[in-house]
């Protein structure tokens, strides 16, 4: 069992917490520099990462050892910088 966590300006974190008392991290994907990581959603095999003025960042996580970024869009706030 994994969780998916938005982990501020080092990006995504993908953790095994298939011991609860004992949680590993098993992966991170960095965002752009500047991005921050506010929020996370699952959908099948993509993590949605909301990083506020960096846009939406969609990460493919088929591979949970290794997710790779794989799209972006861009919200009105991350288009008016």
């Amino acid at each position: 069992m994994f969780a998916f966590c938005a982990d501020g300006s080092a990006g995504l974190a993908v953790v095994d917490v298939s011991t609860p008392a004992s949680p590993t991290e098993v992966a991170s994907v960095p965002l752009p520099l500047g991005a921050f990581a506010f929020g996370v959603a699952v959908s099948g095999r993509y993590v949605y990462v909301a990083s506020g003025e960096s846009g939406l960042r969609v990460m493919d996580i088929d591979d949970l050892a290794s997710p790779v970024d794989v799209g972006y869009f861009e919200t009105p706030t991350s288009r008016a910088k």
